[in-house]
């Protein structure tokens, strides 16, 4: 009976531990907006120890930009000192037609626990609204140095006012071109002891927001005749998404000051400080957006100053291969904006989705690096083919005027296997043929005449003889295969495997997730029916185990397989396959594939 209380009060203790150490989630954002406009959706988490954050899935919107931001404050009152962190998730989200949508709860995992946001229902309208009337806001708490290195004023309670404490909004530009960086800088001015702040952050429509990393905390400044501490707040890069005259709202603050109440101890020395609130307004920011002039047809979307170069894997190669052109765009700008370049590849060559990887950190000037775009494409017959030169367009914001930057072209031999060709050559000499103008004497015919034995009939006998042919081998093969022994099934199964890797390593290198994992699955599975001679009916994963056992394949080997095979097919459905390494994935299934053909011959 002991026992069973102790054991009731453990298991109390710790539902109230765990309740206690659950990190509060808070989901904001607007519940109403309207028909194209952008807005955030923030999710704030109540501590920095986050080792997993899944999102949900934004049907409805169209998702602009995403960032993570970590805040602290820390709070001294009547000598209790309160420090609170968190993290906050921000999603800036475009809303793309009329409805009442309801957004998912996002998923936290905090110390191994799994924890769900709310979810968010909002509505959308039909219409715009203008930035000069937002109303929607977002909150934070942001520490500012609670021992400044100057001297604290004894200034009397009732004589603190905005020459003593005030935040002052700054932007880098206020004229600019769309799609331009701005940097919006929020910066404390104070002369006397601050121990906490805090402000509402506006949601600026018509910016895609992306925040920076101050590089200055606090260093002492002159303003107006006077010393001041001054220390960085908040420091954003904007980038307008269309012209037109923009307001940046004002921002309310509230700060805590510790200042002397009058009073000295017996001896003199000690003064007594208490702590105030201080409400502070900064004054709002315009900023005009100049229409950009007409792009060229070339334009990509770029605002900046950037160079280009590009890569090619290989100029000699198979009918069948795959071709990797590499572009990359280095510079300062909105490079996470930009559209991809296209590139005309011979009509012979079949083109895969383009693979775009981000290579850069966000700076006062922009995005700054490089972004780099991989084209993959297969040529499906020999010859010699030239990939015509890319040219990349951007708007050049120093020289205010477009500038068309031009990689080189490359000339790709490609080996045929011999059948495209020979089909090709064929049918040009019959267009030769039929182009040439015969001389002499000539027999008239009547026109409503169709001789049988003309050059258009005999090629109909040609194309119907060979349609008849290719369906005889087809069915006669397939009925081979029916009728195929497990010996030559097992032989068969591994050309069979190997095609499907292959095109599971072409849907790997254009990044298309969902069908990589489809056609691994598929290859994996292929595998096991064929080499084990399993007939549909009785296929499934206890059969396949079974099988592998009576083959004398060891347990770790079998289970490999299966769990790459429960992987796949768990990613293949998934919603969001987040970051996951598809090449590790891919070197698994070839690996264990390998391993087990060797033993089953």
């Amino acid at each position: 009976m002991g026992k069973k209380i102790i054991l009731l009060c453990f298991i109390a203790l710790s539902s109230l531990y765990s309740k206690a150490n659950r990190p509060e989630i808070n989901v904001s954002g607007p519940n109403t907006v309207a028909v194209g406009e952008s807005f955030s959706i923030d999710y704030e988490i109540g501590t920095f120890d986050i080792s997993n954050f899944q999102a949900p899935d934004f049907s409805g919107f169209r998702i602009l930009n995403n960032h993570r931001s970590s805040s602290s404050s820390t709070s001294i009152i009547n000598g209790k000192t309160t420090s609170k962190s968190s993290t906050t998730y921000t999603f800036i989200l475009e809303a793309t037609k009329e409805g009442t949508f309801t957004i998912e709860p996002a998923i936290v995992i905090v110390d191994g626990n799994v924890f769900k946001s709310n979810s968010k229902t909002i509505h959308v309208v039909k219409g715009t609204t203008n930035l000069n009337h937002n109303t929607q806001s977002q909150s934070n708490s942001y520490p500012t140095p609670s021992q400044p290195p100057i001297p604290v004023r004894d200034i009397p309670q009732n004589k603190i006012n905005d020459d003593n404490l005030f935040v002052k909004a700054i932007a880098s530009k206020t004229k600019v071109y769309e799609k331009e960086a701005i940097l919006l800088t929020y910066k404390i001015y104070a002369n006397v002891n601050v121990t906490g702040f805090q402000g509402k952050l506006p949601v600026l429509n018509g910016f895609l927001i992306q925040e920076l990393e101050p590089e200055q905390q606090q260093s002492y400044e002159t303003y107006n005749g006077r010393q001041y501490m001054t220390a960085i707040w908040k420091q954003y890069v904007i980038f307008p998404q269309s012209a037109g005259r923009y307001e940046i709202p004002s921002i309310a603050c509230e700060a805590t000051i510790s200042i002397p109440d009058g009073y000295l101890d017996p001896f003199g020395f000690m003064q007594n400080y208490v702590t105030r609130r201080k409400k502070i307004q900064t004054t709002p920011l315009t900023i005009e957006v100049q229409n950009l002039p007409t792009p060229p047809k070339s334009y990509s979307g770029g605002v900046g100053s950037f160079t280009v170069q590009s890569s090619i894997n290989k100029r000699k190669l198979k009918a069948g291969d795959v071709v990797s052109l590499k572009l990359t765009v280095e510079g300062n700008g909105n490079l996470k904006l930009m559209d991809t370049p296209p590139v005309n590849f011979p009509e012979s060559f079949e083109t895969y989705d383009t693979k775009v990887e981000d290579k850069f950190d966000i700076t006062s000037a922009g995005h700054s690096g490089k972004k780099i775009f991989e084209y993959l494409a297969v040529p499906r017959e020999g010859g010699s083919f030239t990939i015509p030169a890319i040219e990349f367009t951007y708007f050049d914001t120093k020289d205010h005027n477009y500038k068309t930057l031009t990689t080189k072209s490359y000339i790709v031999n490609v080996e045929s296997d011999g059948i495209t060709n020979f089909i090709q050559t064929d049918i040009e000499e019959k267009e030769k043929d039929i182009k040439f103008i015969k001389t002499g004497e000539t027999e008239l015919r009547n026109d409503n005449y169709h001789h049988l034995y003309s050059w258009k009939w005999i090629l109909a006998y040609l194309i119907i003889i060979s349609s008849a042919i290719a369906i005889y081998v087809f069915m006669e093969r397939k009925r081979k295969d029916s009728s195929m022994n497990p010996d030559e099934r097992r032989r068969k199964a591994n050309k069979i495997v190997q095609a499907q890797l292959q095109k599971a390593r072409l849907l790997m290198m254009s990044d298309n997730k969902p069908k990589f994992f489809e056609e691994l699955m598929n290859a994996l599975y292929s595998f096991a029916q064929n080499k084990l001679d399993i007939d549909n009916e009785s296929f499934n994963k206890d059969q396949i185990r079974k099988q592998f056992q009576q083959n004398n394949i060891d347990e770790s080997t079998i289970n490999e397989y299966l769990s790459i095979i429960e992987e796949c097919e768990y990613h293949h459905y998934s919603p969001s396959l987040g970051q996951i390494s598809l090449e590790d994935y891919y070197k698994r299934a070839e690996t264990i594939l390998n391993k087990l053909g060797k033993n089953l011959k």
